[in-house]
């Protein structure tokens, strides 16, 4: 194997001791096989021979003083967890301190040694990290020699610091140990692999997202406008009853459909303002107290629009003063205080919805609007009930890892149309 300390022309013979700039001159006297050393002449300075003395019996090395010695070296590291591995680079800068110990020690070959030296304990340090700190090529991995601590002989060291005193044993003295690293290409493919499937992945969950709430959407138009057809026809269908009653008795009297029709407008304009009026109750929900006052309040709506003593008053606009409204149009139907069978409801229903953090709010409204719409009996509307119904019937599936068992089949008997009904029977 060729010397590495040769190779890299740290040491070299020289011609009839003649110096060489920039280098140390370090000459031996051959005496037989022996080698006995006579002297290290600094850069540019000549050894003098005595008179009698023959260039023949002398050896001369030439040992290298630039004080920006380097060389550079890769190899690759596997790390301790068995899966990963990454080349190591490495750019070492020396100097030579001890030019007659390098030559002493030269065929042992002191810069292949202290390649090896370095390369086996910066590695093996490398190995143990995490792969976080090569693949980031954090200042953990930068530090690794500079600050990374090791005991030899009862003391602690740097790795840098034993380095050190392992290469002045040599002859060299460290200026500076620099790092680097290569991710293999087929990592780095996985990676790009990796990152672009938890895209993927994010894009479908946004895109059902949208469509979750396009239905959504969608459910509150179809509703919306069902509610439109469905009291145009009813109105029409009474407005026909009455006017053939009104035949049959022979009292065609004009007024009298007018003021008819006044009511019916007023009464469709209260049950369309109370149903406003649920979806402001439920965004001014925030402890049980504000819930008792809703409950109050929907009991109120329901008992008001059922039978009311006369068609019910518009509510007017503003919070406070629409409730002052329901309260005065339903006074003679329930006791103050009392919030009946659809108050008991509502409180068992936002009792067990404590639990929910995020869409408390959405299944609260699901849920009263179910209820308010069963309270009317015979004058619900059954397209309506069947949306409210699915919404409650959808939140109740997404809670479902969140809620009891208990809460669930709370929840579901108030889905059931039916056994509402026999609630309010």
């Amino acid at each position: 194997m060729p010397n590495l300390t040769q190779t890299h022309m740290v040491v070299k013979d020289t011609q009839h001791l003649k110096p060489v700039p920039d280098h140390d001159l370090v000459v031996y006297k051959i005496d037989g096989g022996a080698r006995i050393y006579q002297a290290t002449q600094p850069a540019g300075e000549a050894f003098k021979l005595k008179i009698w003395e023959s260039t023949r019996s002398f050896k001369g090395y030439a040992v290298n003083k630039d004080p920006n010695l380097r060389f550079e070296e890769e190899t690759r590291v596997n790390m301790t967890d068995g899966i990963h591995w990454f080349t190591l680079l490495l750019v070492v800068e020396y100097r030579v301190i001890n030019s007659r110990q390098l030559v002493e020690k030269l065929a042992s070959d002191p810069l292949e040694r202290l390649r090896k030296e370095v390369l086996s304990v910066v590695a093996g340090g490398a190995a143990h990290l995490a792969w976080d700190d090569i693949k980031t090529e954090s200042r953990r991995f930068h530090d690794l020699v500079r600050d990374s601590q090791t005991v030899d002989s009862g003391h602690m060291y740097t790795k840098f610091d034993m380095l050190q005193n392992y290469s002045a044993e040599l002859g060299f003295r460290l200026n500076a140990i620099h790092l680097g690293r290569r991710i293999p290409p087929d990592f780095l493919l996985n990676e790009k692999k990796r990152f672009e499937s938890k895209t993927e992945e994010a894009i479908k969950e946004l895109e059902t997202e949208v469509a979750i709430n396009d239905l959504e959407r969608q459910d509150r138009i179809d509703l919306k406008k069902h509610e439109l057809e469905m009291r145009g026809l009813k109105r029409d269908e009474e407005e026909n009853r009455e006017k053939h009653r009104i035949s049959i008795d022979g009292q065609e009297d004009r007024s009298a459909i007018n003021a008819w029709r006044r009511g019916e407008k007023l009464k469709d304009e209260f049950a369309e303002d109370a149903r406003i009026g649920v979806d402001r109750a439920v965004e001014s929900i925030d402890n049980f107290r504000d819930l008792e006052n809703a409950a109050g309040t929907m009991t109120r709506i329901g008992n008001s629009f059922v039978a009311p003593s006369s068609p019910g008053p518009a509510l007017a606009s503003g919070g406070e003063s629409e409730l002052r409204a329901l309260t005065a149009a339903a006074e003679d139907a329930i006791q103050p205080g009392s919030v009946g069978i659809a108050g008991k409801l509502l409180l068992q229903g936002f009792s067990n919805i404590q639990s929910l953090s995020g869409d408390r709010r959405a299944f609260l409204a699901a849920f009263l609007h179910t209820v308010a719409e069963t309270m009317l009996q015979e004058d619900a509307d059954e397209a309506a009930l069947q949306t409210y119904a699915r919404q409650l019937g959808r939140h109740v599936g997404t809670a479902r890892t969140v809620l009891e068992r208990d809460q669930i089949e709370f929840f579901q008997k108030i889905v059931d149309r039916e056994a509402m009904r026999e609630y309010f029977a």
